[in-house]
This record gives structure tokens, C-alpha cells and sequence, in this order.
């Protein structure tokens, strides 16, 4: 019979119990609940807390699965949503940018432009206005290339 001459103190306990794998389809359900966490909330404030609770995760065990599984960080993700959103509303609405700022869940239309520029390549308005005249061709992320 074997017996433990000395504890593992709390932290190794800590990370042996966050760094043990979930079952994989515990790991996925987690990841789908936090999906739609995000689709149905990417308007409002939410925080990887928030996603995290949702998935019924450790923020931190939950960050490193969600990454494994899509690829990209929750809070990646959570733009990404945003993003798309706004290219859509840009294209099939009327709303002014400041509107569709706060429909995607941006506070402030600088935070959002800033964002909306450094990804799409143009500012909001242009977006739309390229997509009106057709020179933006489907709507797409990339830009299409000059023949």
C-alpha cells in the first residue's frame, strides 16, 4: 500500500484541475452555447465573463478551449460578429453609422469607425457607398481586386 508523504499545495491542485482536458463534447457543447451566447447578445456589453458563464466555463479554461476549437480568441470572435453585422446593416439599411455603432454593440462610433477601418480597409460610409455603386462586389470582407 502506497502512501502520499506530502499534499500538492492549492496552486498545483488549482492547475491540475483547469488543465486537465474536458471531454471533447463537453468542450464543443460549451463552445456552441458560447457561440450563441454571442449571436443572440453581441449587442449589448458583454465580456468574455460573460461568454465564459454562458459556456459554464473557468474564463480561463474557457479562453483556451474556445481558441482550440475556432481558432480565434472569444473576444476575437465577439468583433468578428460585430464586424460582419455592421457590414451588413452598412449594405441592406439606411441607419446612420452612429446607429449601427450602437446596434452592434460598439459605445462610441470612434472605437467603431477605428475598428470597422483597420479590418474592412475603408471607413463605414465608404464601405457602404462602394457597396451602393457595386465596386465593393458582394459584400465580402476583402475588397475586390482591381483587373
Amino acid at each position: 500500500m502506497t502512501t502520499i508523504t506530502q499534499t500538492p499545495t492549492a496552486p498545483a491542485v488549482i492547475s491540475l484541475v483547469q488543465d486537465a482536458p474536458a471531454h471533447p463534447d463537453q468542450a464543443f457543447e460549451a463552445v456552441e452555447r458560447a457561440r450563441a451566447f454571442i449571436h443572440e447578445n453581441f449587442s449589448e456589453n458583454i465580456t468574455i465573463d460573460d461568454i465564459a458563464r454562458a459556456a459554464m466555463f473557468s474564463k480561463f479554461h474557457f479562453t483556451r478551449v474556445f481558441k482550440k476549437i475556432t481558432g480565434m480568441t472569444p473576444g476575437a470572435y465577439l468583433s468578428n460578429v460585430r464586424l460582419q453585422e455592421s457590414m451588413r446593416l452598412l449594405r441592406t439599411t439606411d441607419l446612420k453609422v452612429i446607429d449601427i455603432t450602437h446596434e452592434v454593440g460598439y459605445s462610441g462610433i470612434g472605437t467603431f469607425s477605428s475598428r470597422f477601418s483597420a479590418e474592412v480597409g475603408v471607413s463605414p460610409t465608404s464601405y457602404r457607398n462602394l457597396c451602393r455603386l457595386g465596386a465593393w462586389g458582394n459584400g465580402e470582407l476583402e475588397p475586390p481586386r482591381a483587373a
